[in-house]
């Protein structure tokens, strides 16, 4: 006899709904996919990420420069001359550099995204070809691989927003190293003014997710009727029923709640974030306030003037995305979760289920062919989680070589 199963819907140990082993996991299926499009992926966007502050540092090299030779109202030295033509050569490769990167990162990202989306899918469809058949007799089992592959669309996706968290991160780390040179305090006051616009983006991802989560059954019932009413078998039935106008009813019922979910949901973060904004902003024009009076009183030249300022606008924008792409990276966690939830996916935890047999174990024999055929009596059927039986007190009679089919609704 094969092992039982438990008895109500499917169940998986052990697997986090978020977190950085996730992150760590993602990782692995992504390297899998495509390891030198990711070892060439990496370096490329560390140095994306310090092209902005290299800018920034130049630009203030260049302005002190030209600043320290105008006061003079003589023509410049030579040596003045040939430093601030490198130094304006030296702002151009970066320019040059940031859009060569820019678009061999950008199709790395691509090719990572569909490279991996493959893999991941191809393991789906592996995990579910391996099911039980008495497994899809469990609605939750549709509704947990509809949401896997649905994510696993998403995967591209996913993978941008890390890359480009990670370039932000690298950018917000230089602009911070040079605004502190002004005062420590400043992106201290920075991050204190964006920490709500953050907080904020993060229960929006954890509300959309949920959102999103709920509408698993939905989304099947709008997959099944979109395929019954655009299919060539049903065609004949919905005509000569006439029930085609009341499925599209039905179908633009789920539609229309979608869409009124969605649209509820963005207005509140857009009025929720538009409002938080104006507080960060405050923020900047406290530091940008700080580095005005600094130039006017002498402390700071032109060319630290526009580094500071530039700075603080890097690192107010810096922040407000690192934490958005945060909020983001949070949304991911909990879509990853479904998808290795269904990866992970124990079958024998499910009723009625056949258990495969552990290693080392001996399967099932396989029965010998039948010569008289067989015989059931009074034999009662239900389908997991229904209400009824299907099947009620069955006598029937099949001989040996004979095909026979039961259906019903």
């Amino acid at each position: 006899m094969p092992r039982g199963a438990a008895e109500g819907g499917p169940r998986t140990a052990g697997v986090p709904r978020s977190g950085p082993g996730l992150y760590g996991r993602t990782l692995r299926l992504v390297w899998q996919a495509a390891p030198v499009a990711l070892l060439l992926y990496c370096p490329l966007a560390v140095v994306s990420g310090l092209l902005p502050t290299i800018d920034l540092w130049l630009t203030r090299s260049l302005l002190n420069v030209v600043t320290d030779t105008v006061p003079a109202a003589v023509p410049p030295a030579p040596d003045r001359h040939f430093t601030a033509m490198w130094i304006l050569a030296a702002m151009v490769g970066v320019w040059a550099a940031d859009v060569i990167l820019g678009l061999y990162t950008q199709r790395l990202s691509d090719l990572l995204g569909i490279l991996s989306q493959h893999h991941v899918r191809k393991l789906l469809l592996a995990k579910s070809a391996s099911l039980d058949v008495g497994v899809f007799e469990h609605p939750e089992v549709h509704d947990r691989l509809n949401n896997a592959m649905e994510q696993a669309s998403q995967i591209p996706v996913m993978l941008l927003w890390f890359g480009m968290l990670g370039q932000m991160a690298i950018g917000l780390a230089g602009t911070v190293v040079l605004l502190a040179r002004f005062h420590w305090l400043a992106p201290v006051a920075l991050l204190i003014a964006a920490l709500p616009e953050g907080a904020a983006a993060a229960r929006f991802s954890k509300s959309w997710y949920e959102m999103t989560a709920r509408r698993a059954p939905g989304r099947r019932m709008v997959a099944y009727l979109s395929g019954l009413l655009s299919s060539r078998d049903a065609a004949k039935e919905l005509t000569l029923f006439g029930v085609a106008p009341a499925l599209l009813q039905r179908l633009a019922g789920h539609m229309g709640q979608f869409v009124r979910e969605n649209n509820a949901l963005w207005r509140s973060r857009l009025q929720t974030q538009c409002g938080l904004s104006i507080v960060s902003n405050i923020g900047v024009a406290a530091v940008g306030a700080g580095v005005v009076a600094a130039g006017l009183s002498g402390r700071a030249g032109v060319g630290d003037m526009a580094m500071y300022l530039g700075a603080a606008c890097g690192t107010r924008a810096g922040l407000g995305a690192i934490l958005g792409h945060f909020a983001n990276a949070y949304q991911n966690s909990l879509l990853l979760g479904s998808l290795f939830e269904f990866i992970d996916f124990d079958p024998s935890t499910m009723a009625g289920a056949l258990a495969t047999p552990r290693q080392g174990e001996e399967g099932q024999p396989v029965p010998a062919p039948l010569k008289h055929g067989f015989e059931l009596r009074a034999v009662s059927f239900g389908y997991p989680l229904a209400d009824g039986l299907a099947l009620r007190g069955l006598d029937l009679t099949i001989d040996a070589g004979r095909i026979t089919a039961i259906v019903g609704l």
